[in-house]
This record gives structure tokens, C-alpha cells and sequence, in this order.
């Protein structure tokens, strides 16, 4: 959960941190996928969800 108890969405430029959790939208499905972040990293382009490196997958909302 993140400190605020609020799901950010994916972007890049962010800092994430163990344990924060991300939101990332899917028109077509509109769905919302949920990751939880395994590594702190600042994103970019190559490290969003689902890379395994960084996030692990929890649920479909």
C-alpha cells in the first residue's frame, strides 16, 4: 500500500518505492491491472509494468 493509501498510475520520471502499488489502465480491456513494486527504481520507458525485474502482478480491477 502506498504511504497515502492511494494507487498512483505508471508514469515515467517517478520514483517508486518496495512495497508501493500501481495502477495501469487497459482501454481495450477497461480493466485496470494492479502491480506492487519489488525494487525501488525511478521509470522510464523500459522499466513500467509488467517487468518482472521491478513489479509483480496482483489483480485485475
Amino acid at each position: 500500500m502506498n504511504p497515502n493509501g492511494v494507487t498512483r498510475n505508471w508514469v515515467v520520471r517517478q520514483q517508486w518505492l518496495e512495497g508501493e502499488e500501481c495502477g495501469v489502465w487497459v482501454a481495450k480491456e477497461k480493466v485496470s491491472y494492479l502491480y506492487i513494486c519489488i525494487l525501488e527504481h525511478y521509470s522510464d520507458g523500459t522499466n513500467g509494468p509488467p517487468n518482472e525485474t521491478f513489479w509483480r502482478f496482483l489483480r485485475k480491477d
